[in-house]
């Protein structure tokens, strides 16, 4: 007897949101002041004993292991491919002009 369907839950409508917020979306070349959202935690400068990155934090103000100050991340530790690779993808608002029916 198989009772696999036990494991499915019909009815459920999840709601997942993984959008990036438009005010914390990095632009390249410029720091990033963060706004916590609503459910959200401070961002914290990284632990690490890489001295380099620990120049890098010292240059900046910053403490391993405490808030980034006034929740501003410095252009410099934003890895700036990065940025430039999510500046390069079309946002939500987009793709749903473009095609809202297949849209998910």
């Amino acid at each position: 007897m198989n009772e696999e369907w036990r494991r499915l839950i019909i009815g459920s409508a999840p709601s997942i949101v993984n959008d990036i917020a438009t005010n914390n979306f990095p632009v390249a070349g410029q720091p990033l002041a963060y706004a916590v959202p609503s459910n959200g935690k401070t961002p914290i400068v990284p632990v690490t004993t890489d001295p380099v990155k620990l120049a890098l934090y010292t240059a900046d103000g910053l403490t391993a292991g405490q808030p980034f100050t006034n929740n501003t991340l410095p252009a410099n530790l934003i890895d700036q491919n990065a940025v430039l690779e999510l500046n390069a993808a079309p946002s939500k608002a987009e793709l749903q002009q473009r095609n809202p029916v297949h849209f998910v």
